[in-house]
């Protein structure tokens, strides 16, 4: 199983489009009809990854976490007045590490799966459950219909992931019997994680030396 979770990395890999991120699938939007209360738009769609929060500005924006003595901090907005691709964006969450905003994270109210393959490209695949392990072992992962890509239909719980200019952006779903879909888009610095690993092995490493102390 491990190789043919390989070979499936290698083959999408192998034919990875290079075409820049096209702007427009995440992009401010107006509806006449307003299912959700939704924010001013702010130009949330021209934040960029390492901009200081200090630079931003984060209308409607709510604080909803401060840690390591302000040094990760987190700002939550709902209803954002965005789109990824044809789906609204029910709720944006910024990320930032000593001021510097290293991760954003968008949930989206719809499956955007194909539509992602298409103005990213394709991409390498994480299956993230069992029955996706099986599917990609005898199905296709993508296909091309008509000039567009299209993802395997039975693929209920999987992410896709690219990597590009040191960042890297994930679109990860979740659909389960129940219907309780979720949806998430991830762009964030390559460290992000490693990041995080440091200011809490950090602070874990002061605590320790001040209850000795």
């Amino acid at each position: 199983m491990k190789n043919t979770f390989l070979l499936v990395v290698v083959v999408i890999f192998s034919c990875c489009d290079t075409r820049k991120y096209q702007a427009e699938h995440i992009s401010t939007t107006h509806d006449e009809i307003v299912e959700e209360e939704e924010h001013s738009p702010d130009n949330f769609d021209q934040v960029r990854l390492t901009d200081n929060i200090s630079a931003l500005t984060l209308g409607g924006a709510q604080n909803i976490g401060e840690f390591y003595d302000r040094r990760l901090i987190f700002y939550r907005i709902d209803n954002p007045g965005m789109k990824i691709g044809n789906s609204k964006v029910r709720e944006l969450v910024f990320y930032f590490v000593d001021s510097a905003l290293v991760k954003l994270r968008y949930k989206i109210r719809d499956e955007v799966g194909n539509q992602l393959l298409d103005s990213l490209g394709l991409s390498a695949f994480s299956p993230l459950d069992d029955y996706a392990v099986k599917q990609i072992e005898t199905h296709n992962v993508i296909s091309k219909v008509n000039g567009h890509y299209k993802l395997n239909a039975n693929l209920n719980n999987y992410e896709l992931i690219w990597r590009r200019d040191g960042n890297v952006s994930k679109y990860k779903a979740s659909m389960q019997a129940d219907s309780s879909h979720t949806y998430y888009f991830y762009h964030e610095i390559d460290d992000y994680t490693q990041q995080l690993r440091l200011l809490e092995a950090y602070y874990k490493h002061k605590e320790k030396i001040a209850t000795i102390l």
